[in-house]
């Protein structure tokens, strides 16, 4: 479930629970704010200080810890100073919008700011390009941490090209994948690779296990205990367990699924002297279920 706008102001607790209780309300919300500076959202009347806004976006962090949020902003508007303009870009830091859609001002006839004194449009300008590049920024940033992540993408269509799918994720990012499979209208497990500007591109997490089985273990990067989380917390013990052992694979630190215990099998069954590294019973529980002798508890252990 998605909806597109909503006003801060209407944000009633009865709401704000929704978000935090409800899995079918997807997690990011455009929740338009157009200026970081109060004076200047009085002057739009738009009903809100920025300190409710932030106290809305708070109320909803705390209900939803993984939910995001994008908004509109309106730079240059009549009266907006330097401090005016610098508290939007505190304001756009602050709540680190994964989208931000800007636009100078436009006086529309017949409107209480039209009959204003507008900023020098020179001015306006260079303002709107401070803007853009640090909220490309943060775009790009929130890009880059979903790399080698899995992400849930519902699959809307086929592309001209025969074997790629277009979908969105939970957070209404553009994702391709390449599929032999028809993908339309199914929710499936994506593993992201890379981006551009707009789009998303991975790859099928069930497709990525097949291809992950056809394969040597050296090409198990992820799995082998090269982990530098792991090699900190305790090298001296672990490298006493690479010298006994040939191949170690380690807990993602993610919920054991039924993949992950499929790619645990395969080796063990493929390979001899291997040992697996786990962080938690559940995870020993499904590695035992692999048929893995040498299992260490990581948390025990160390």
């Amino acid at each position: 479930i998605r909806y597109t706008t909503s006003h801060p102001k209407d944000f009633t607790e009865d709401l704000i629970e929704v978000h935090g209780k409800c899995k079918k309300l997807m997690p990011l919300l455009h929740l338009p704010v157009q200026s970081g500076s109060t004076k200047i959202l009085k002057s739009m009347n738009r009903n809100h200080t920025v300190e409710e806004y932030l106290e809305v976006i708070n109320k909803l962090k705390a209900k939803n810890p993984a939910i995001k949020f994008s908004s509109d902003f309106i730079i240059g508007y009549p009266g907006e100073t330097d401090g005016d303009f610098n508290d939007t870009l505190t304001l756009l830091k602050e709540v680190g919008f994964i989208n931000s859609y800007s636009f100078i001002f436009s006086p529309r006839p017949g409107t209480p700011a039209a009959k204003m004194k507008l900023v020098d449009n020179k001015l306006a300008k260079e303002r709107l390009l401070v803007f853009q590049k640090k909220a490309n920024e943060i775009k790009i940033n929130y890009r880059k941490s979903l790399y080698n992540k899995k992400v849930c993408v519902l699959f809307e269509n086929q592309t001209k090209n025969k074997n790629k799918f277009f979908g969105r994720d939970e957070y209404l990012n553009s994702v391709i994948v390449d599929s032999s499979y028809d993908l339309k209208g199914k929710i499936k497990e994506t593993i992201i690779s890379k981006a551009n500007q707009n789009t998303l591109f991975g790859e099928i997490y069930q497709e990525y296990v097949r291809r992950c089985f056809k394969a040597s273990v050296m090409d198990f990067d992820d799995l082998l205990l090269k982990t530098n989380e792991l090699l900190n917390k305790s090298p001296e013990t672990l490298l006493k367990y690479q010298q006994k052992f040939k191949y170690i694979l380690v807990d993602e630190y993610q919920d054991t699924n039924y993949s992950q215990y499929l790619i645990v099998k395969s080796l063990s069954d493929k390979y001899q002297n291997i040992c697996v590294v786990g962080d938690d019973a559940q995870s020993i529980y499904s590695f035992r279920g692999a048929n893995i002798n040498n299992i260490i508890n990581f948390r025990n252990d160390y």
